[in-house]
């Protein structure tokens, strides 16, 4: 007894059958070599079939253009990364390491009850110095915080510059910002007026924010300046803090 391959599916039938067992479709009696001819031609159908309803639809435009803009987005993202981790350049001067920082500002302000006096950058920068790395504990252990170093001060005419390091996760960003002085009288003040996290200036909404950050880097010293608050008298000049105390 000879079989009917059915030419929909390919299934082999017995010979008598006039529909398929498998599929249903309407077996054709043929030839042998017919027969194995048309079920070839049905595998291949089956085959590009299969093919093309496995083959995933073409994007369309909103997919496209959803897809270059993440692809921005990240690029983007790298960019702002890596420029925020570099290092601005400064004015490179090399400055004298002030011993007994904390003896030189006590004889400071004693003075200032009697004449003005004046405060180098460089005691400044040499008790940023001798505080070092600050690096709060961590209430989670798994999560780490950030560790300030590197504090240093520039003064200009009128106008004070903060630079600090903060390092978190293995990555350093190095933090700036600008303040003038303002007040009067036993009321001065410094006015953030612009501030960068590595070559990228910051918009002025976002200072506050720079402002938070970069404070733990004087934290431990700035009561020690905090009483030039206070003062009668109060000038920032290039490279010199020149006051007279009430």
């Amino acid at each position: 007894m000879s079989a009917l391959t059915c030419s929909s599916c390919g299934s082999s039938n017995a010979d008598g059958l006039v529909y398929c067992s498998s599929c249903g479709a309407l077996l054709e009696k043929s030839s042998p070599s017919a027969s194995t001819g048309s079920t070839a031609a049905a595998l291949a159908k089956r085959r590009s079939v299969r093919v093309e309803a496995d083959r995933p639809p073409a994007p369309g435009l909103f997919s496209r253009i959803k897809a270059l803009v993440i692809y921005l987005f990240w690029v983007a993202l790298g960019v702002v990364v890596v420029l925020a981790s570099m290092e601005p350049k400064t004015n490179g001067l090399r400055e004298q390491r002030i011993a007994d920082t904390k003896g030189v500002l006590q004889r400071v302000f004693a003075s200032a009850r009697f004449t003005p006096a004046g405060i180098p950058q460089s005691v400044i920068n040499s008790l940023l110095e001798e505080q070092g790395a600050y690096s709060p504990e961590s209430t989670v252990r798994l999560i780490p915080l950030p560790v300030w170093d590197h504090a240093r001060v520039e003064l200009l005419q009128g106008e004070v510059i903060l630079r600090a390091r903060m390092t978190i996760l293995g990555r350093s960003f190095h933090l700036s910002e600008t303040f003038r002085l303002q007040g009067g009288p036993g009321a001065w003040g410094l006015q953030a007026e612009s501030a960068s996290i590595g070559l990228l200036d910051i918009p002025g909404y976002l200072i506050p924010v720079v402002t938070h950050l970069i404070r733990p880097a004087i934290f431990a010293n700035y009561k020690d300046l905090e009483s030039l608050s206070t003062a009668r008298t109060l000038a920032i000049r290039s490279g010199l803090i020149e006051f007279t105390s009430r």
